[in-house]
């Protein structure tokens, strides 16, 4: 969903800007629609399921809207990052642990269904983001909810490393088709 961050009284949130137009279906994907995603949505998919892969997204099921009705209306959501980066375990040293590993999240709903072809480019994207960039965006200013500076700075070394290992984690992760 296009959004942004806003201030609230509790820090920074994301508002999103817009999820759906009125009168338009979209539908809860679960594992059994993900073919049916990737087959209507094979570029938009694939975007998503590697982003998910870097940032260690373990609830992408269930956190996926799309419709699937005929229709010239093309629209794929990707909601709720929340099962993500340092909340992927119950405390920090598991969540680094796990943002450590090459072959977490062990599932994705697109694993095994993506073409190697359309993964490719959004690896190569992710591998093109600066260092100074990762930094910018997990380093803020004051507290981000829980997390305190040091650990906010110990995620953007674990993204880093991520994004240099971005290969080997897309392959375990999602299994690319040929």
């Amino acid at each position: 969903a296009a959004g942004v961050f806003v201030s609230h009284a509790r820090g920074l949130r994301y508002a999103s800007l817009k999820v759906a137009e009125v009168g338009f279906k979209l539908s809860n994907i679960a594992h059994g629609d993900a073919e049916a995603v990737v087959a209507r949505y094979p570029v938009e998919a694939a975007k998503l399921a590697v982003f998910d892969a870097w940032i260690c997204n373990t609830d992408r099921a269930g956190n996926l809207r799309a419709n699937l009705a005929e229709s010239m209306d093309n629209m794929m959501i990707g909601m709720d990052h929340g099962g993500s980066l340092l909340s992927i375990a119950d405390n920090l040293n598991s969540a680094f642990d796990r943002l450590a590993s090459n072959d977490w999240p062990h599932h994705h709903i697109f694993q095994g269904l993506l073409s190697r072809s359309l993964v490719q480019p959004m690896v190569i994207r992710i591998q093109d983001i600066q260092d100074e960039a990762i930094e910018e965006a997990c380093v803020l200013s004051g507290r981000v909810g829980c997390v305190m500076l040091s650990g906010r700075a110990m995620l953007a070394e674990a993204l880093k490393r991520r994004r240099d290992d971005l290969v080997n984690i897309v392959e375990n992760v999602l299994k690319p088709l040929e």
